[in-house]
């Protein structure tokens, strides 16, 4: 795609803090599950080896048979991000939840590999779960890239702090967690 220059201000700010959560180890976890499903090798960096999607759509087709009709071989950028948006759809037919699912810049122009991470690790999950092999396994007892842990639980409703992984944040009321890790439904406006 088209280079965009460096990033400046508020866009240079949420890109380190997106690169800040990247996890190597999920990465190499990841890496291994995919090359052990596909029986293909991934060499270079995890996006060089992802960003034509062919070997997504094969890894989606392996899990979920039928989930990409075709795949296009053709290394124009067009069929590229067509691979990768048809590998978000197999993903989500299978019943990955839409909020782990990425979007296509993320891996294509490398973006927000970190999402792209917990995207394909959302996918190895609901794998898991449902029987397939080889099971993914995650790095040192990982719920496959989770990025929050709960620190402290009193026992009572409501009553807890999560961490966010990686960043050292800490929140005591649901509501202050951020946007993309919230999961309760935002409340109607007042009329």
């Amino acid at each position: 795609m088209a280079y965009h220059g460096p990033s400046y201000g508020l866009s240079a700010e949420v890109q380190a803090k997106q690169a800040a959560k990247y996890d190597p180890a999920l990465e190499s976890a990841l890496r291994q599950w995919i090359s052990a499903a596909t029986g293909k090798n991934l060499s270079g960096s995890f996006q060089e080896a992802l960003k034509d999607g062919q070997t997504l759509c094969e890894l989606i087709n392996k899990i979920h048979p039928g989930a990409v009709k075709k795949i296009n071989r053709n290394k124009m950028s067009f069929f590229m991000m067509e691979n990768i948006q048809n590998f978000c759809a197999g993903c989500r037919s299978y019943g990955v939840k839409d909020s782990d699912i990425f979007a296509v810049v993320d891996l294509y122009e490398a973006k927000n590999m970190t999402q792209v991470l917990q995207g394909i690790a959302a996918l190895a999950r609901e794998a898991n779960k449902r029987g397939f092999s080889p099971q993914f396994k995650a790095p040192d007892g990982k719920a496959g890239g989770d990025v929050f842990d709960v620190v402290t639980n009193s026992g009572q409703a409501g009553d807890y702090t999560v961490s966010e992984k990686g960043t050292g944040a800490r929140y005591t009321d649901a509501s202050a967690v951020p946007v993309q890790a919230a999961s309760a439904p935002a409340a109607a406006p007042a009329a």
